[in-house]
C-alpha cells in the first residue's frame, strides 16, 4: 500500500520538519476530465501531455505520465511546494521512481530552496549529480541530495522531462539523512579552502557574506562522511550563502556538465525572423547554451543572414528584436549576430569595481566580429550593413530575459533610435568569471557588473522605456503591438 511521505528527524538536538508531501504516488486526480494529479502544480507546455494513468505503475495502481512530441526545445515539469523548518544545516534526500521510453533529452529531479523573503537560495537538479535518465529504461529510482538550514522556509520539489519521449513517475519521497560526525575529509577540506579563497578574493559579494556561518557549514559538511565525489554539495552550500548576500547569478557546473557545455554543438533553439505588416523586420533571439566555436559562429551567422534577407528584400521602416524568451547562455554569438542593428564601435562594458583602477573591459563590434577587452569572442561568417543606418529599433524584454540575454539587450541600449518595451528583465546583470576548479568542475563567480555604451552601470536589472505587462491569455501581444506602433510613428 502506498503511503504519503512525511518526515520528522531528530538527532543530537538537530531537527528538520517538512510538511507532508501530498499525493506522492499520484493515486488521486484533481479532476476526472484532464486526469491531472491532485496537489501537484502542472503548467502544460506546448507539445507536451501530462496525465495520471494506470497503464504503468511502480507500486499501487497509478503513475504520472509525461509525453513530449516535437518538443526538442521544450521542457515539461511538475512540482509541489512544501513548508520546511530546519534549525541547523542538514542533508535531505528527494527520490522518485522513473520509467522512460525513447527520451531524447533527459528526465531530472529538481529542488528549489526558498528563504523567508521568498528568494530562491538554492537550486539542485539531478544533472548536478551527473544523474538523470534518457533513452528507454525500466523502473529505476532517481535521487537528489540537497541542503536546508534555518534560512529555508519552503522547498519546491518535482521532476521534468526535457525533449521528446515518455516518462512515468511514481513514489516520490523525502528523507532527512542521518547526522554523521567523523574525522574531516582531507580532500574535501582542501577543496573547500580552494573555493572559499576564490570567493574571498574575487566575488563582488564577498564582504556581504556571513563568514562565521559559512565556516560552520563547511565544518559540518566536511565531517559528515561526504567524499570528494560529493564536492558539488560544498559548491551548492557556498552558492546558497552568496544568494543570501544578494548574489543571484554565481553558479557552477560539474566536470561532466562543463565538458558537455563546452563541446556540444547541437543547439536546438535557433533565431527566427519574419516581415511584419508595415515593413517591420521582426527577429526572435533565443538563449544560446553553448561555447562550442562552430555552434557559436553558426548562431551569429544565422542572425546576420536573417537581417540581410529581410533588409535587402524590403523597404524596412523599423526593427523589432524580441528577447523575451532569452534566458541567457553565451552572449557573444547573440551580439555578433545582431551587429547590424547594434552598430559598430563600443557597445558595452564589463566593470570590475574591486580592481585597483575599477577596470573596464570594453565590448566592441566590427564587421561581424565581437570582442571583449580586445580579444575575439566570435565572428560571423558573413556580416551586413543596414541600408538605412537611422532605422529605429524596438527591443522587447520581460522577466524571462536573463543573464546573457540581458547583456545582449544592453548592447542595443544607448542609441537614440532604440527603445525598450515590456517588463523589467530578470536581473542577472553581473559578469561571471569562469574558474576551473581542482575537481574539474567550473565555478562561475560574479566578479563585476555590466554597463552600456554610454557608461551607465546596471547593477540590478534592465527597465523598459515603455512598461507593458504581457497578456496572460496569450491571445494578443500588447508589447509587440506597442513596439510596432512606435516604429510606424
Amino acid at each position: 500500500m502506498k503511503q504519503f511521505a512525511a518526515f520528522i528527524f531528530f538527532c543530537f538536538n538537530i531537527s528538520v520538519t517538512c510538511a507532508q508531501l501530498s499525493n506522492p504516488s499520484f493515486e488521486t486526480v484533481s479532476d476526472t476530465l484532464n486526469n491531472l494529479p491532485l496537489f501537484w502544480d502542472v503548467k502544460l507546455e506546448q507539445s507536451y501531455s501530462v496525465k495520471v494513468t494506470s497503464e504503468e505503475h511502480n507500486t499501487g495502481s497509478k503513475s504520472l505520465r509525461i509525453s513530449g512530441i516535437e518538443s526538442l526545445q521544450g521542457r515539461q515539469s511538475i512540482m509541489q511546494n512544501i513548508a520546511i523548518d530546519a534549525n541547523q544545516l542538514k542533508q535531505i534526500l528527494l527520490s522518485c521512481y522513473v520509467k522512460t521510453k525513447d527520451v531524447s533529452g533527459s528526465v531530472q529531479l529538481f529542488c528549489q530552496v526558498w528563504d523567508n523573503k521568498n528568494r530562491i537560495i538554492s537550486t539542485r537538479t539531478s544533472q548536478m549529480q551527473d544523474a538523470g535518465l534518457s533513452g528507454t529504461n525500466d523502473w529505476k529510482q532517481l535521487t537528489l541530495n540537497f541542503l536546508a538550514d534555518a534560512n529555508a522556509k519552503k522547498i519546491t520539489v518535482g521532476a521534468y522531462l526535457m525533449g521528446n519521449g515518455t516518462v512515468w513517475l511514481d513514489d516520490f519521497a523525502l528523507q532527512a539523512l542521518p547526522n554523521v560526525v567523523g574525522e574531516p575529509s582531507k580532500e574535501l577540506t582542501k577543496f573547500s579552502q580552494e573555493v572559499t579563497s576564490l570567493i574571498k578574493k574575487r566575488a563582488i559579494y564577498a564582504d556581504s557574506l556571513n563568514w562565521q556561518a559559512v565556516n560552520q557549514g563547511i565544518t559540518y559538511l566536511t565531517t559528515s562522511g561526504l567524499t570528494i565525489k560529493e564536492s558539488p554539495l560544498i559548491l551548492d552550500f557556498l552558492i546558497s550563502r552568496l544568494r543570501l548576500a544578494g548574489d543571484k547569478h554565481s553558479n557552477y557546473k560539474t566536470k561532466t556538465s562543463a565538458q558537455s557545455y563546452a563541446t556540444r554543438n547541437n543547439v536546438v533553439q535557433q533565431p527566427q525572423g519574419q516581415l511584419l505588416k508595415g515593413d517591420i523586420g521582426y527577429i526572435i533571439i533565443p538563449g544560446f547554451g553553448s561555447i562550442n566555436d562552430t555552434a557559436s559562429v553558426n548562431f551569429a551567422t544565422r542572425i546576420q543572414d536573417i537581417i540581410t534577407e529581410i533588409d535587402t528584400k524590403h523597404d524596412i521602416k523599423g526593427w523589432v528584436v524580441d528577447m523575451r524568451k532569452n534566458g541567457g547562455g553565451n552572449m557573444a554569438p547573440m551580439i555578433a549576430g545582431l551587429g547590424p542593428l547594434i552598430g559598430e564601435g563600443t557597445v558595452g562594458y564589463f566593470v570590475y569595481p574591486d580592481s585597483k583602477a575599477s577596470a573596464k573591459n570594453e565590448w566592441t563590434y566590427y564587421k561581424g566580429r565581437f570582442d571583449v577587452g580586445g580579444r575575439k569572442q566570435v565572428a560571423a561568417k558573413r556580416s551586413y550593413t543596414l541600408r538605412k543606418q537611422d532605422t529605429k529599433v524596438a527591443v522587447l524584454i520581460g522577466p524571462n530575459t536573463g543573464s546573457s540575454g540581458e547583456m545582449a539587450t544592453l548592447s542595443l541600449i544607448g542609441k537614440p533610435i532604440t527603445k525598450l518595451f515590456g517588463e523589467p528583465s530578470a536581473g542577472y546583470m553581473t559578469t561571471n568569471q569562469s574558474i576551473k576548479l581542482s575537481t574539474g568542475a567550473y565555478l562561475y563567480l560574479a566578479t563585476g557588473y555590466a554597463a552600456d555604451r554610454n557608461g551607465k552601470n546596471y547593477l540590478l536589472n534592465i527597465q523598459p522605456d515603455v512598461k507593458i505587462e504581457a497578456d496572460k491569455d496569450k491571445q494578443t501581444d500588447k508589447v509587440l503591438d506597442a513596439a510596432v506602433a512606435w516604429l510606424k510613428n
